[in-house]
Parts: structure tokens; sequence; C-alpha cells
């Protein structure tokens, strides 16, 4: 087993003024979000929304296809965002910050003032663009390839 405290828990206190919802950001279900991590997924195929107070699933779709996901819960005043992922050749092109954005003034138009999530390295350069900062690491053991293979 090895430690591994790459990834930070970041946080962000939201401000007025969040208007930045984007046209292509489409609501929908948590596993359809969450799908869009490894493909682009038809966005006449993505369910609705979840009924599910303060749960939301996000995309942004592109040429007809959702190509970054992720999701968001509110509790109280603090929204936590999820699994945010783009398809892999849909990276570098804003995709994600925009998806964030709408998502954050989303949060904010329904009471939340901070919000928070964990960060792995890759994210971290693009929550920080946003405005996050580092709040603490997670302290994991991950079991080593050796250990897996053996």
């Amino acid at each position: 087993m090895s430690r591994d405290t790459t990834t930070l828990v970041m946080t962000l206190a939201l401000a007025p003024g969040l208007t930045a919802h984007h046209p292509a950001v489409i609501r929908t279900s948590i596993e359809a979000a969450t799908l869009t991590m490894d493909q682009p997924v038809p966005a006449a195929d993505l369910p609705g929304p979840v009924n599910v107070p303060g749960l939301q699933g996000w995309v942004i779709a592109q040429r007809g296809v959702a190509v970054a996901g992720a999701w968001s819960y509110l509790h109280g005043t603090d929204c936590g965002v999820y699994t945010v992922e783009t398809v892999t050749e849909w990276r570098r092109q804003g995709l994600a910050a925009a998806l964030m954005r709408h998502m954050l003034a989303d949060a904010w138009d329904r009471g939340a003032r901070t919000a928070t999530l964990q960060s792995t390295r890759m994210g971290r350069p693009l929550y920080e663009a946003l405005g996050f900062t580092a709040a603490g690491r997670y302290e994991e053991w991950v079991r080593s390839l050796a250990a897996l293979t053996t």
C-alpha cells in the first residue's frame, strides 16, 4: 500500500452576479452525466433530471452530443460539485469551465453561498481559475500495481 495525498479539498465563496448560464448546458440524470466521462452521448437520448431535492445532473452538448458532465448536490448553503469530466477529444476547449460556471450560477440561484469539491491534479488548474482554493488534502491508501497482480 502507498499513501496518496494528491487529492485536494477545495472551496469557493460564491458571490452575487453569477450569471454565466450557458445555453448548451442540459439538466439530466446523474447516471447520464457520468456517462460523458468515457464517450459522447447523443443529447436526444439524455433522460430528464432526477426528482431528488438538491441533486442535479449536468452535461454540456456540442454538435448534438453531450461531451462533458458533472453533478452537484445542494446541502444547506453549500453546493458540492462531483465528477467533472470531459470526453478526451473534447478537452482544452473551455467546456468544463463553462459547465462549472453554469452549475455555480444555478447553485447561487438556489441559495448556495459556498461550493466545495475534491480535485485531482488534472482538475486543479480549472478550479483555481474559477477561484477555488485548497482547504486541505485527502489521505488515501492505495494498493500498488504489484499488489493487484499477485
